[in-house]
């Protein structure tokens, strides 16, 4: 809850039944002003309580052996206060074993990078397109990847699944297309053998 405001200018403390009223005028130095406070400043904050374990009947936190313990790692089974309990997934984890989980990358929702497949099976679908014997590599690769990878998780941020098809259909396209020139150029060379 907000303790009080004051003048800008004189530093007078201004009345509370003055807030949220049109322009007023300050009581000591009469400069106009005006307090607008939100309802939020009127509610006491919202503080998590840690409270303090009694030796001998109650578990304490392992890193504060004054707090009492609320929750154990589901991970290595230490007591955690509330300060120190960490949730993911409803799964209560103490700070140590979320440390060593981003850098082993064992824990399954805690990215801090993700590869995005759609972009790169599109970039072989699209860029090898202007020379002549690449897309015969990028083509079939870019249709496995967008098979491949279709579940994968995208992006961190919103992101749809419309490279994925369009490398598809642009890499079935380059893949076909080259096994029909190819085909027809055997067949034009045989042809021209056999006249």
């Amino acid at each position: 809850m907000i303790a009080g405001l004051r003048c800008a200018v004189c530093d007078e403390v201004i009345d509370r039944s003055v807030w949220n009223d049109a322009v007023t005028f300050c009581a000591r130095c009469q400069e106009p002003l005006q307090a607008r406070v939100y309802p939020a400043a009127f509610r006491a904050a919202s503080v998590t309580r840690v409270d303090a374990a009694e030796e001998g009947i109650e578990a304490a936190c392992f890193q504060h052996a004054s707090n009492k313990a609320i929750a154990a790692c589901a991970r290595c089974g230490r007591f955690m206060c509330a300060v120190c309990d960490i949730e993911i997934d409803r799964e209560h984890i103490c700070p140590v074993c979320l440390e060593s989980g981003a850098r082993q990358g064992t824990i399954q929702n805690l990215d801090n990078r993700r590869t995005l497949y759609d972009s790169i099976a599109f970039a072989l679908a699209t860029l090898p397109v202007f020379t002549i014997y690449l897309p015969i590599f990028t083509a079939p690769a870019a249709v496995y990847l967008s098979i491949r990878y279709w579940r994968a998780p995208l992006s961190i941020l919103p992101r749809t699944r419309w490279r994925f098809v369009l490398a598809a259909l642009f890499g079935a396209t380059q893949f076909f297309g080259l096994v029909a020139i190819i085909v027809i150029a055997i067949a034009a060379s045989r042809s021209r053998i056999t006249q």
